[in-house]
């Protein structure tokens, strides 16, 4: 009885007093994921909400980035914000615009860019997709397929102008053509220009050749892109015995032939 009674005692001080983890600054965004159409009058304006959850007065500084990933010719460094910081009431909102203004010689397709938020003990990031109408083109290619440390790598390039929905099958057989990985590839996105790398382990692989068999299905018409590619895997720890034994064999011989002259001498 008695240590029911601390229980609940240890509740109710939990429930009256003030609880730092939950008073601490801690915001979230309305909206962290921006996919817009680019107007033809050049202009575009975006609000971005910030919620603060904490009780306490949250200053937050926002900043324009371009991410890493992306060629510079599909980056945005056209966006402007209004207010790059933020002073927020104990859970209260703030807000601010964003203006994009595009070049005069903007071609179609996407454009990406970024918000990072900072404040005293957090940060997040909103993310900004433009899309451009015009000739748009979903292209997506196979730069390079090789074997490293147990993993198949394949490096994968969109080469078309707006962000593309890829999905694929890996199949990697042995030298008896015998399947040693088999992969459906759950769909996955791919912006304008990225390149990215898939990697794929084998748990268990022999020394010898084994062929890669790769295709990606990607865009709203189903396209079709694969590559056949053959690789070797060598286990220097098994040239060890390989090694001993031609030693061993080429010593015998030799021994033999000279045994074989010494008779013929005498």
């Amino acid at each position: 009885m008695k240590n029911l009674l601390l229980y609940i005692s240890g509740i109710i001080v939990f429930l009256i007093l003030p609880n730092p983890a939950l008073g601490s600054s801690a915001f979230e965004l309305d909206q962290n994921n921006f996919l817009l159409q680019l107007p033809t009058n050049r202009q575009l304006t975006e609000n971005l909400i910030v919620k603060n959850l904490s009780s306490e007065k949250l200053s937050v500084k926002l900043t324009w980035e371009s991410p890493d990933n992306i060629s510079p010719v599909h980056a945005i460094d056209f966006a402007k914000i209004q207010n790059p910081e933020l002073q927020i009431e104990p859970y209260g909102i703030g807000s601010t615009e964003i203006d994009f203004i595009r070049p005069e010689n903007l071609k179609a397709g996407d454009y990406y860019g970024q918000v990072k938020l900072a404040g005293a003990s957090q940060t997040q990031t909103a993310s900004f997709t433009l899309r451009l109408l015009g000739q748009l083109k979903e292209s997506i290619r196979i730069d390079e397929v090789n074997y490293s440390k147990n993993q198949v790598n394949i490096m994968l390039q969109n080469s078309g102008n707006i962000t593309t929905v890829v999905a694929g099958k890996l199949e990697v057989t042995n030298i008896f053509n015998q399947k040693v990985l088999d992969k459906n590839i759950d769909q996955f996105k791919v912006k304008a220009s990225e390149s990215i790398e898939n990697s794929f382990r084998i748990s268990s692989i022999l020394p010898g050749p084994y062929q890669v068999k790769i295709a990606y299905e990607f865009g709203d018409k189903k396209t079709l892109v694969t590559k056949l590619q053959t690789f070797w895997v060598f286990n220097y720890l098994l040239l060890i015995p390989l090694v001993f034994v031609v030693t061993s064999v080429l010593l015998a011989s030799r021994l033999a032939i000279r045994k074989k002259n010494v008779q013929k001498t005498a």
